[in-house]
């Protein structure tokens, strides 16, 4: 509760000072102040921005009140639709107060949203896209996903996910690295979905005699990690100048790893192994 009492508090303020712009516009309470028509307009238009962005601020700090702490599936889905919902009442709220003929502006705004429609496909895609993995849900939030889309170039992305959103998936990387995957590319994507998390994935290299199992074995045993969690295989093999064979090794954990302590162990454990 303490947590949500200060988005609470911002709502409310944007909320308050919303309603004042909004009662200055209805009662043109301008004229009073301003005398010349063309500055009216002027601080009319300024009130009505104000009453736009007080009246944003007030609803994301309400989703955040509402959602704080809470992270699974349904609370982002509701999240999401509530937002947009509240985001749709605010505009038509803001056109009634400037006397906007709503049933004129639906019947002629058929033309102009085929136009619209056309320039924003990208968008319209993600967005309907977005829909779709709301819908069917084949990951949520908290789920490691793997990915591989024709749409990103054929490109491999993997992280946590931590929000499913109306235009974009956020991955959460092992390197700590934020990643937005629009959705349109996730519905065109081949999906791994509920590994465990990649929580390092760095390339060792090795003489070629190394036997590379008990090297993972150990790595494992010393992080205190379950079975199959530590993985080490061969990437490329060469027989120029020098024989030499480089290895993956990744390592798939819920638990965060420290990437110094990685670093001492795989000085120590692939040195020892290369050695034997």
């Amino acid at each position: 509760m303490k947590r949500r009492t200060p988005h609470m508090v911002r709502a409310v303020l944007a909320a308050v000072l919303a309603m004042v712009a909004v009662t200055a516009i209805s009662y043109n309470l301008v004229a009073l102040v301003v005398a010349a028509s063309l500055y009216q307009k002027l601080v009319t238009i300024a009130l009505a921005v104000l009453v736009a962005g007080a009246g944003s601020y007030c609803i994301q700090q309400t989703m955040a009140a509402a959602f704080n702490g809470l992270q699974n599936q349904m609370v982002v889905v509701a999240r999401n639709l509530s937002t947009w919902t509240l985001y749709a009442l605010l505009l038509v709220f803001l056109l009634q107060q400037f006397g906007v003929n709503l049933s004129g502006l639906l019947l002629g705004g058929a033309l102009l949203g085929v136009v619209i429609a056309t320039v924003s496909q990208a968008s319209l895609s993600n967005f309907f896209a977005g829909l779709l993995l709301i819908g069917i849900q084949p990951y949520s939030v908290g789920n490691s996903l793997r990915l591989r889309s024709s749409m990103a170039g054929g490109a491999e992305y993997e992280g946590t996910v931590t929000d499913v959103g109306a235009m974009f998936t956020t991955l959460l990387t092992a390197q700590g690295e934020t990643l937005k995957i629009p959705n349109s590319a996730i519905m065109t994507a081949a999906l791994i979905v509920g590994q465990e998390p990649l929580q390092a994935e760095i390339e060792v290299e090795v003489p070629p005699s190394t036997a590379l199992e008990p090297i993972a074995e150990e790595i494992r045993a010393r992080l205190q990690l379950p079975a199959g969690a530590v993985v080490l295989r061969p990437r490329t093999f060469s027989l120029g100048d020098q024989t030499r064979l480089v290895c993956r090794l990744e390592i798939r954990s819920r638990r965060p790893i420290d990437s110094s302590v990685l670093a001492a162990l795989l000085e120590s454990t692939v040195g020892r192994g290369a050695a034997a």
